[in-house]
């Protein structure tokens, strides 16, 4: 599916292909800066231990992943289905797009670091 690797595990697909990695550590990068990648054991790990609650970071944190994970998946189909490969650039704008929108529209947030 993605980078001509044909994976077929969602742990590879979402965390270890370039292109999702990509994707995934730039966006990720936007809340955390200098934060590495992790495995994908690792991240839902590291994500229960510090995002709970209403803090900013730990809501951005949720719609990042879940937001990645859904664009990710979008990006597949397209290739599957459409024969469509857009640009890593591209394909940036959808997620950041959806979470800067709901970043927007929340309330009741604590604007205060995490954890």
């Amino acid at each position: 599916m993605f980078c001509a690797m044909g994976l077929k595990k969602i742990t590879t697909i979402y965390f270890c292909c370039d292109f999702s990695a990509y994707i995934w550590t730039v966006l990720l990068r936007r809340i955390f800066p200098g934060r590495r990648l992790l495995t994908f054991a690792e991240e839902f790990s590291w994500a229960a231990r510090n995002c709970g609650g209403k803090a900013i970071t730990a809501c951005d944190y949720r719609l990042t992943l879940a937001g990645t994970m859904y664009h990710v998946w979008k990006e597949g189909n397209y290739r599957i289905f459409k024969k469509l490969d857009l640009p890593v650039h591209v394909a940036l704008d959808g997620p950041v797009g959806d979470i800067r929108a709901k970043l927007n529209s929340l309330r009741n947030v604590e604007f205060c670091p995490s954890g």
